[in-house]
């Protein structure tokens, strides 16, 4: 395993065990994620998602069972919920389990139309600049005028703006769950030219664009939808050179070194990677934090 793969998945996977597919009780979900940060591949481990009304049983089991590491916190609040309300939420039960727990995201749905009443009490998030908040806004539809609206509304709030990203769905278990290559694209795009952090969750177990039966559909590969991500910002590309590379599915167009990854003759460096990481492509949220690494081993580059 090489450097540009690592800067490229670094943090990348917020383990949502306790979300379908895998659906796990919260002792059982709580348990994987404290093998993982144990583990050697524990890097690419990103937040541990646990919904808001689950906040206490979490507690619980910390106190029982400390983690081998500090756990970060995304908290995934209801679709009435207001972001100060859910911050405030989640705290409650961290300040209970400090160090062990560190409360750095809240995800929530929301509509572009809803965005402004969801941050409109602004003391806390001021307070909280680690806190980053995310919204997932849907992408049937008119995705474009409803993806470039909730742009807009975040762009409105000026200086707390820097905190707020948006959530795309990639996929679900079932075909219709998954949005075509040209919407993802679509959307790297607009958050790309807009400077709007984005992360995505479900669908993405593979690396690589892949065929899958249990859901008869290709399910998008997150090496592809990173390197997308990565790629668009280093070269300014539009949708459709972003959609080409969602769309390849063979692993050797992809390349890795200890100086920076490559997609045919695109290149960016380690330090680029690095830096769309943080304020571009931020992680995606799975079920499952084995079968990523799996399949990252046969293709020999784990």
């Amino acid at each position: 395993m090489n450097s540009s793969l690592r800067a490229l998945l670094t943090n990348a996977i917020d383990y949502a065990g306790l979300f379908p597919p895998a659906a796990l009780p919260l002792g059982q979900s709580y348990g994987n994620y404290r093998v993982y940060l144990a583990c050697p591949d524990r890097w690419m481990l990103g937040r541990f998602i646990c919904p808001i009304d689950k906040l206490s049983a979490l507690t619980g089991l910390i106190r029982a069972e400390p983690p081998p590491a500090p756990i970060d916190l995304c908290v995934l609040a209801r679709p009435g919920d207001v972001v100060a309300d859910a911050v405030s939420a989640g705290m409650v039960p961290v300040m209970q389990v400090e160090p062990h727990v560190k409360l750095t995201a809240v995800e929530m749905p929301a509509t572009p139309e809803s965005i402004a009443h969801k941050i409109a009490t602004t003391k806390i998030a001021r307070s909280l600049p680690d806190v980053g908040v995310f919204f997932e806004i849907a992408w049937d539809g008119d995705w474009r005028k409803r993806w470039s609206d909730a742009i807009s509304a975040v762009r409105q709030v000026g200086s707390l703006a820097a905190g707020i990203g948006l959530k795309l769905r990639t996929g679900g278990v079932t075909s219709e769950a998954f949005p075509p290559a040209e919407i993802v694209a679509g959307v790297i795009d607009l958050c790309r030219q807009a400077r709007i952090r984005l992360k995505f969750t479900a669908g993405l177990h593979h690396p690589i664009r892949v065929f899958h039966e249990s859901v008869q559909a290709k399910m998008h590969g997150f090496v592809n939808v990173f390197t997308a991500g990565v790629l668009a910002h280093v070269h300014g590309m539009d949708e459709h050179a972003i959609r080409v590379i969602l769309e390849t599915e063979a692993p050797a167009d992809f390349a890795f070194d200890d100086y920076g990854l490559s997609w045919k003759t695109l290149r960016a460096t380690n330090q680029r990677i690095e830096q769309v990481r943080k304020s571009g492509v931020i992680s995606f949220g799975s079920c499952s934090f084995d079968e990523p690494r799996d399949d990252l081993r046969a293709l020999g580059w784990l």
